[in-house]
Formats: C-alpha cells, structure tokens, sequence
C-alpha cells in the first residue's frame, strides 16, 4: 500500500508540475518529502488524501496517516495531523 502510493505521489507531482509532492525517502512505513513551507498545508492535504484513497477493493479497514513536519532535524518534528480514509 505504501509502495503503491509512493507511485501515485511520483505521477501527481509529474502531472502537477509539483516536484515536492514525490516522497524522497521511504523508512519502513514512513514516506518523506522536501516540501517548501509557504506549500506545506496545501501539500500535507494532498498527501494525506492520495495516501489515504487506497485503490484496492480488498482493503478493508481504514487507512490512517500521521503527518508531522521539522525545518531542523528528526528529533523535532512537529506533529501536524492525523488523517483517516474514514473521514
């Protein structure tokens, strides 16, 4: 599933001309981007929805994606929300 979105966010930011919307590194079930602050909420909305819009009738619980943010290192990262394909 995230491998999936991973290609879904790779497409979009082609096709939007949005080169911050292709995760850069994926850790274990964490996908990161290098997304320019003045995009952030519209970028983290955009994210959290393609992430979220699993394209697999046999998913069948909900899907459900933390977003957090730092301008500095891992060890601040700032929690931004919680989004869930239920909502």
């Amino acid at each position: 599933i995230v491998g999936d979105a991973m290609g879904r966010l790779a497409r979009a930011s082609a096709t939007l001309d949005t080169p911050y919307l292709a995760p850069f590194l994926n850790v274990h079930d964490a996908l990161l981007f290098d997304v320019p602050k003045k995009e952030a909420d519209n970028a983290v909305k955009h994210i959290a929805k393609m992430m979220t819009d699993v394209p697999y009738e046999w998913v069948n619980v909900p899907i459900t994606v933390d977003a957090e943010m730092t301008s500095k290192s891992w060890l601040e990262m700032e929690k931004i929300g919680t989004f869930s394909s239920d909502d």
